[in-house]
């Protein structure tokens, strides 16, 4: 049976464990110092950086004007301040991709051009096909002399359509150049005033281009059809993290009028990406991920704060899901308006638990990548609407139990002023 087991009165732990009476019992916690000031994001870490280039193509068709402004859309894309999909990518790959243009002007130079407008005609038989909207864009932007074959993505934005999905992207392999690939952002907004191009989609979509597949949840039963962190009877939702960008929602804590109110997890804003999606992409030194071997206790900092502090980002075991590892990682607000977590937010009354807490997800095992990955709801009392994987991470004090055969214990036993954390295994 699976179990968490809370702090009391933020001092006392409880053990809430099924009996077997030779149990160790949780180490005592050390109280949490306050994270108050964000740090800059980025790591030292050396590496090559990996220039993406990028193309923006405004659609439209005789009888449909596309809404949007080529100064819109370069903004978007290609503006070296946050939020666009060139300071996302700069900040989740620390530095290591870089979103330009043909001319592959660094990270610090601003992009110009790589923004045209065609008109195509009409889309004859589905409207929703990416493959008739993007074969007829191309063969216009060739036209004006930019070739998307040339381009790592090319972006191709439609006029207002109805019933289509907000994106879909061609899905390359982690790895690879992944050149050529394209995304085709369905337009459904009513007025470009109210409605701005949504980062999150664009970020979500180029993720597929470079390998990426979504960002799964896993809810689970007991025998007795209880919610569980973790079990032999499990479903996964494709897109459920709201803490990865390849997730549905790509976020939490939606920054509201002030701390304690209501927030929707939807926003326009993407969350970084986590830490196995990092390391496969690599984006994280060899010594920024620890596999554990058998039980201890670990630090663990902050998986987007650049701190020469001596912990690894992520913490890599073998879980008792047979072909999947479990990646552990913590986050703070350290990721611009990426990561902007907050303590004292909630979501339908779910108090959100990311700041601090242990994130807990499985993905593939082996040396090679993992398309996926899998978040576990450690909090798993707490269902309300699309809320339930808000507090998804494990809390100081707090022990998730992995019932399942080989299964080990998990506990925040301390958290520093820099927000690393100390996770027990045994």
């Amino acid at each position: 049976m699976n179990e968490l087991i809370k702090p009391l009165f933020l001092a006392v732990v409880v053990s809430l464990a099924a009996c077997g009476g030779g149990d160790p019992a949780p180490s005592p916690t050390r109280a949490v110092e306050a994270f108050e000031t964000p740090v800059e994001t980025g790591t030292p870490y050396p590496a090559e950086v990996v220039h993406r280039t990028v193309l923006g193509v405004l659609v439209s068709t005789p009888s449909r004007r596309n809404q949007r402004s080529v100064d819109e859309l370069h903004r978007m894309l290609f503006a070296s301040e946050a939020p666009s999909l060139r300071s996302f990518y700069r900040l989740a790959s620390g530095g290591r991709l870089n979103v330009t243009n043909r001319a592959l002007l660094p990270p610090d130079a601003p992009v110009a051009g790589e923004v045209i407008e065609v008109t195509i005609p009409e889309p004859s038989g589905l409207d929703c096909s990416t493959d008739t909207w993007a074969a007829a864009a191309k063969a216009e932007a060739i036209k004006h002399g930019h070739d998307p074959s040339g381009y790592g993505t090319t972006f191709y934005i439609t006029p207002r359509v109805t019933g289509c999905s907000n994106g879909v992207g061609t899905v390359g392999a982690i790895g690879k150049a992944n050149h050529g690939m394209r995304v085709v952002y369905f337009d459904k907004s009513d007025t470009p005033d109210t409605s701005p191009l949504t980062l999150r989609t664009l970020v979500h979509e180029m993720g597929h281009n470079l390998g990426l597949g979504h960002a799964r949840t896993v809810t689970c039963l007991d025998a007795a059809d209880r919610r569980v962190s973790m079990s032999d009877r499990c479903t996964e939702d494709a897109q459920g993290d709201p803490t990865d960008a390849m997730g549905s929602t790509g976020r939490v804590s939606h920054p509201g009028p002030k701390p304690g109110n209501d927030y929707s997890p939807m926003d326009t804003n993407p969350r970084l990406f986590a830490a196995s999606r990092a390391h496969d992409l690599g984006w994280l030194a060899p010594d920024e991920v620890l596999t554990v071997s058998g039980p201890g206790t670990f630090r663990l900092r902050p998986l987007y704060c650049a701190m020469a502090n001596g912990a690894p980002r992520a913490l890599r075991l073998a879980s008792t899901t047979p072909g999947r590892d479990y990646w552990l990682e913590t986050r703070v607000p350290c990721g611009g308006p990426y990561d902007n977590f907050r303590n004292g937010s909630t979501h339908h009354t779910v108090p959100e638990t990311t700041v601090h807490g242990l994130l807990i997800r499985q993905a593939t095992a082996g040396p090679g990548p993992s398309a996926s990955t899998w978040l576990l709801d450690l909090h798993p009392g707490t269902t309300n609407a699309s809320s339930g994987f808000v507090d998804a991470a494990l809390s100081l004090g707090e022990v998730f139990d992995d019932p399942l055969p080989g299964g080990q214990r998990f506990e925040v036993t301390a958290v520093e002023p820099d927000g690393t954390i100390h996770v027990r295994l045994w």
